[in-house]
């Protein structure tokens, strides 16, 4: 038998200085209605009052909250959290993120099929052929109606061990397109 832990959804969320905005963010995740998720906080070594403004959640068994010392940029900070979150399934949110109430379940009920989809519930296979070339136009990949290969790093929900086959982010370009590229040259179905 699985433990809760095989099953659930770490919801992590990178900011760094954006107390102004990161309650909203914080409490969208909570409010999921997938109920057996944890949202991390990863505080990228913020000199505002994020930590005061989140010290609410701080008691709750379904927040966690990690402070790192110095800043390690985006790719650090979500490197650190996937080293320190184990549930079975990840998805990323960005500090300013207000997500819609069941997006975190409607992605699972896909990913018990699938092994990666998109923010709307769409899957996505991970094709050998797909022309990285492509990717000189990265805002394309942003459009529901574009038509090809793409694979929403962002929010996109995860299998926790697409990261240990395929590593973590990586601190060049945008963090997200380089682990879709790396996961396209790798030809597989995540």
């Amino acid at each position: 038998m699985s433990s809760e832990k095989d099953r659930r959804v770490d919801i992590i969320i990178h900011t760094y200085n954006r107390a102004h905005l990161i309650e909203r963010a914080v409490h969208a995740a909570l409010n999921q209605s997938c109920w057996n998720r944890l949202v991390t906080m990863v505080n990228d070594g913020s000199s505002d009052a994020t930590k005061q403004v989140l010290q609410p959640c701080f008691s709750r068994p379904d927040f966690s909250y990690i402070q790192l010392k110095k800043n390690l940029g985006t790719a650090g900070a979500k490197n650190a959290a996937l080293l320190l979150t184990g549930g079975s399934a990840v998805t990323f949110h960005d500090s300013d993120d207000i997500v819609h109430r069941d997006k975190v379940l409607r992605q699972l009920r896909v990913l018990t099929h699938h092994a990666l989809i998109l923010p709307d519930g769409r899957q996505v296979e991970i094709r050998r052929n797909l022309s990285l070339v492509d990717d000189i136009f990265p805002n394309l990949q942003m459009g529901a109606d574009v038509t090809g290969d793409w694979t929403h790093v962002n929010s996109g929900l995860f299998r926790q061990n697409v990261f240990a086959r395929f590593g973590g982010f990586e601190s060049c370009i945008e963090e997200g397109r380089e682990f879709r590229n790396r996961i396209n040259l790798n030809g597989a179905i995540v």
